[in-house]
């Protein structure tokens, strides 16, 4: 089923763009009197009404995408004391001023272990008293598998 869904997804943008690039070779031609008038009309017009069907079946598909972006945007314009994200960015906004020292007095690990740790699920920490943030620069992905470990470290140490 998710193969289907991701070959879906992708015939659906694929011809949303062939749709749209058949709409402006069709306008261009109309536009400058190239070819049959009649024919290049006609196939604007099919083209067109393909292109919003397709837009409309993909919108209709990405429409939580839509209301996250919609929320987002309100939260920005209205300054909104605790903004709508996803509940990952909510996590990693969390923990990216703290620093692995602290998390690890925190969490009552030992600093040695935990970096250990962290280094084995490669995730490369420079300096233990700089925050995360600070540490892993921009990636999200090597923040949230280091406040993962940090985690399991605590509550599940057996594994």
């Amino acid at each position: 089923m998710q193969k289907l869904q991701i070959i879906a997804k992708s015939m659906l943008i694929l011809l949303l763009l062939f749709s749209l690039i058949s709409m402006v070779i069709s306008a261009i031609c109309l536009s400058f009197g190239i070819g049959n008038v009649l024919f290049f009309a006609r196939l604007h017009q099919i083209v067109g009404t393909c292109f919003m069907v397709l837009l409309i079946i993909h919108f209709i598909h990405r429409r939580r995408k839509a209301l996250k972006q919609i929320a987002q945007l309100t939260d920005v314009c209205f300054k909104q004391k605790y903004p709508s994200y996803c509940n990952l960015d909510r996590l990693l906004m969390t923990f990216e001023h703290v620093t692995v020292k602290e998390l690890a007095e925190k969490l009552c690990l030992p600093l040695t272990y935990l970096l250990t740790e962290l280094h084995q699920g490669r995730v490369n920490i420079t300096d233990p008293n700089k925050t995360f943030r600070e540490n892993l620069k921009d990636n999200d992905e090597r923040l949230f598998s280091a406040i993962t470990i940090a985690l399991k470290l605590r509550f599940n140490p057996n594994q």
